[in-house]
């Protein structure tokens, strides 16, 4: 029968991390290689959180924390943790193939941010109360002294610095 599967849970990976970089840098991993055979990079609210689950076969687990624990990936040094099947399963289960090559916390339009999240989602939110009359809207801001005089230019005695 084929040996059971273990997990680790990484921590401190770099957000532009890749799961082909994270592949290899189990690869490079003192001793000999580590095999991989399912790996998700975990997302919160949209974006990479820097965490990541490997499924690894047999025993490897034990094995990637005592050789990789603390090594660098890029200018990061990264936590390695042994994990359960339970922690990592909700992470995995989106990966169900080796190394899947999904685009991690991507919205449908292509970008990185979660779809209804930054400046657009502000927007929308401020629409609804606007028309309805809110006393709520944005101020203008009062020109420094001495602008209207610049706006006029350099012929009418003062300079633009």
């Amino acid at each position: 029968p084929p040996p059971f599967p273990s997990y680790v849970r990484l921590r401190g990976l770099p957000f532009a991390a890749t799961e082909r970089e994270v592949e290899r840098w189990f690869e490079s991993a003192p001793g000999g290689p580590i095999r991989v055979l399912r790996l998700a990079l975990t997302c919160e609210r949209g974006r990479k959180s820097g965490e990541a689950f490997a499924e690894l076969p047999g025993r490897e687990a034990e094995r990637a924390v005592r050789a990789l624990d603390r090594r660098s990936l890029g200018s990061r040094y990264i936590e390695v943790f042994v994990s359960s099947a339970s922690e990592a399963g909700e992470a995995l289960a989106e990966a169900p193939t080796a190394l899947a090559r999904r685009p991690c916390c991507r919205s449908p339009g292509g970008g990185t941010r979660a779809e209804g999240g930054g400046l657009a989602s502000s927007v929308r939110a401020f629409l609804p109360l606007r028309a309805m009359g809110s006393p709520i809207a944005p101020r203008r801001a009062a020109a420094p002294a001495g602008w209207a005089d610049r706006a006029r230019g350099p012929e009418r005695g003062r300079s633009w610095r």
